[in-house]
């Protein structure tokens, strides 16, 4: 059985979009950035160009058809990815990253979490990021990691009507600082 790497014509527009728009606004964009004296000014200089890929319509691109974006797979994901990279291997992983903190909604979110999280992700405007929480202090992000690992320790436990979670993590994307990053933040946690 042979597999066929062919894009067909809607990839094919998806690719020129794609290099079209990391040649207008990806070139030169890191050099800019990496001239601003502290992290947290260089990871915020980067919204503007992350603005332009929303409303050029990437991150809806790459959300999937079945909650509500325009996605059809990672092949479309691999075409975006390789064009922005080519150009720019820094700027686009904002764009990327969101899919990381919104994964597990695509998962395992019911309807309304899909709607009323999703949902402002797929406007065709903003910088709204999503981060993962995922990996905590000492190194673990495997859940139920035997000894000598630690796995999972950060807890969430109902309070009230809400959730109460206690814990450490150690690297989340795009979560920014000074309230500047992330807008929904994925837990992985215990219960």
């Amino acid at each position: 059985m042979s597999i066929d790497f062919s894009l067909d014509s809607e990839q094919r527009t998806l690719q020129r979009h794609a290099r079209e728009f990391a040649h207008e606004y990806l070139r030169g964009a890191t050099a800019k950035v990496a001239e601003l004296p502290t992290p947290a000014e260089r990871f915020l200089g980067t919204r503007p160009v992350y603005e332009e890929m929303v409303r050029a319509g990437f991150l809806r691109r790459l959300i999937p058809e079945a909650v509500g974006g325009q996605g059809k797979g990672l092949i479309d994901m691999a075409i975006v990815t390789e064009e922005f990279h080519a150009i720019d291997a820094s700027l686009s992983l904002t764009l990327l990253a969101n899919l990381l903190g919104l994964m597990p909604l695509f998962l395992a979110g019911s309807p309304d979490q899909i709607q009323r999280f999703v949902g402002p992700f797929l406007e065709p405007q903003g910088s709204l990021l999503a981060a993962l929480c995922n990996t905590e202090p000492g190194g673990s992000a495997n859940y139920g990691a035997p000894a000598p690992a630690v796995g999972v320790r950060t807890t969430a436990a109902i309070a009230g009507d809400d959730w109460l979670i206690n814990g450490e993590k150690k690297w989340m994307n795009a979560a920014g600082w000074d309230g500047e990053g992330a807008d929904l933040l994925c837990v992985v946690c215990r219960t």
